[in-house]
């Protein structure tokens, strides 16, 4: 019987019979469809976050403290050099989605008091863009719309019965116009 090595797996992205995922502070890609073995993709010394597939699956990006503040990179999907794309100076970022050929992420650098809002960045790097949304730390888009999270609880441990008034809320906009309302009234966390 073959040695599996035991780890923790966390963060996983899926483009196919591809699945990029964090251990031990670095990304890691297997191939389902070839029954491979894991393969190493970064080796940072910096913390590693949230990787996310490109539409089309060439290109990874993900959230690092390779050189201090949490920071956007891309690598290729197949490994090589990850490329820097920010420079936010930022203490908590990470990478959301991919908007065609942007990168949708969430970080606190514009804020006073620490909420995150969401931003876009080209992949080739430059300024980023606040998508406006306020505060938010999650989006999923749709043809028209979109919806967003806010007040995410940065402990995962406190979502399940906390009841106070950062817990987190689900907002919706259905004419793509940026006019959000709340999904539903909970008494506690989405």
């Amino acid at each position: 019987m073959p040695k599996v090595n035991k780890g923790y797996y966390r963060e996983p992205s899926i483009y196919e019979d591809k699945i990029v995922f964090v251990s031990d502070d670095d990304l890691w890609l297997v191939n389902t469809g070839k029954k491979s073995n894991a393969v190493r993709l970064t080796t940072s010394v910096g913390r590693v976050l949230s990787p996310r597939f490109s539409p089309d699956g060439r290109y990874i990006a993900y959230a690092c403290s390779e050189e201090g503040s949490m920071e956007v990179y891309v690598i290729p999907s197949e490994g090589g050099v990850p490329k820097r794309i920010t420079y936010t100076g930022s203490a908590a970022l990470r990478v959301v989605c991919w908007k065609k050929n942007k990168i949708v992420f969430a970080g606190i650098q514009n804020s006073p008091v620490g909420n995150f809002n969401l931003f876009t960045v080209d992949t080739n790097g430059g300024i980023p863009t606040d998508l406006n949304f306020g505060i938010a730390s999650d989006v999923s888009f749709g043809e028209k719309g979109c919806a967003i999270r806010r007040r995410t609880p940065s402990d995962p441990a406190r979502w399940k019965r906390y009841r106070g008034g950062t817990a987190g809320e689900i907002w919706i906009d259905t004419s793509g116009k940026n006019k959000f309302t709340k999904l539903v009234n909970l008494n506690g966390n989405n």
